[in-house]
């Protein structure tokens, strides 16, 4: 039964499936002669609670930490530049991560059911899905990233905070959906398009400041059995307010 494995300094890379459902390894020592970390490496070691990566390693695998249910924490370096999707799926005790900068491409931290607060470096530009990051309470998206996309913060239930910069110039479809704890959203001039459900079934959402330069709603982008409660604050000419009259939603003139 294999519980802790110390990875020989010769060792360049962890192939993909390397230590698949090995869920009695609790340790794993990675050596700095470690550049990449494949696909599914880790996947399924339920009972791993520490490990380290090197500076050395630029590259992690899709899925290579997938449901490693006893991971609290994890420290990402500045030599990795993307986390891919599916990375850190499910790992529903991790309550502690740190990014450093560098990174420029983020995802793979769906259903990551205690994590409540990230801090995203400056240098990242994509972002990809929080979905399902239930205790999730506060995001700040950097200057630079410029879509979130479908489904990125959909279902995070605990969400009440989320500050959109003005490099962001479009909001997916579900991008926020079952939000529950929303209460306001600001989007920036620089947005241009909202997609379908993007904000549907956010039960205490009320207030939403939508500029002119909107020009793109989804169906169904506030449409919900709370939507009534929900008033936009939009320009009486713009697309937003002639949206809003259109779905018989609550619309204010700015």
């Amino acid at each position: 039964m294999l519980r802790s494995i110390t990875i020989p300094g010769s060792v360049v890379s962890i192939g993909e499936n390397a230590f698949f459902g090995c869920d009695s390894l609790t340790r794993v020592t990675i050596p700095n002669s470690v550049t990449s970390i494949g696909k599914d490496a880790f996947s399924l070691c339920t009972s791993l609670t520490d490990i380290v990566i090197p500076n050395s390693v630029t590259k992690i695998g899709a899925w290579a930490f997938k449901n490693c249910w006893s991971l609290k924490s994890i420290t990402i370096p500045d030599s990795v530049k993307s986390i891919e999707y599916g990375t850190f799926y499910e790992c529903k005790n991790l309550t502690s991560v740190t990014i450093h900068n560098g990174i420029t491409s983020l995802a793979g931290f769906d259903r990551c059911q205690k994590l409540r607060e990230i801090t995203i470096p400056s240098s990242v530009t994509y972002i990809g899905s929080f979905e399902f990051c239930a205790s999730l309470t506060r995001i700040t998206i950097p200057n630079g990233v410029t879509s979130i996309v479908a489904g990125a913060f959909k279902s995070c239930y605990g969400l009440k905070k989320i500050t959109i910069p003005n490099s962001v110039t479009s909001i997916g479809a579900r991008a926020f959906e079952s939000c529950n704890n929303l209460r306001e959203i600001t989007i920036p001039r620089s947005v241009t398009s909202i997609g379908e459900a993007a904000f549907k079934s956010c039960e205490r959402l009320r207030k939403i400041h939508i500029p002119d330069s909107v020009i793109s709603i989804g169906d169904e982008a506030f449409g919900n059995r709370w939507g009534h409660k929900v008033t936009v604050f939009c320009p009486k000419d713009s697309y937003a307010y002639y949206y809003c009259t259109k779905k018989v939603l609550k619309v204010k003139a700015v």
